[in-house]
């Protein structure tokens, strides 16, 4: 039954997620999406040398 109970939860979070893109998409100019993934890429590669400097 545990197996059932993370799957479903799984699929929840992954439906909400998928919603939450759809209407980041529709508030955001497609613009100034370019931007904001530059953005977040340029977070990630921050983080990931962080990381290595641990």
């Amino acid at each position: 039954m545990k197996v059932v109970e993370d799957s479903l939860y799984i699929l929840i979070t992954a439906v909400a997620v998928a919603v939450l893109l759809i209407i980041l998409a529709a508030v955001f100019p497609w613009r100034d999406a370019k931007a904001v993934v530059e953005g977040v890429l340029r977070d990630i590669e921050y983080m990931a040398e962080f990381a290595k400097g641990l």
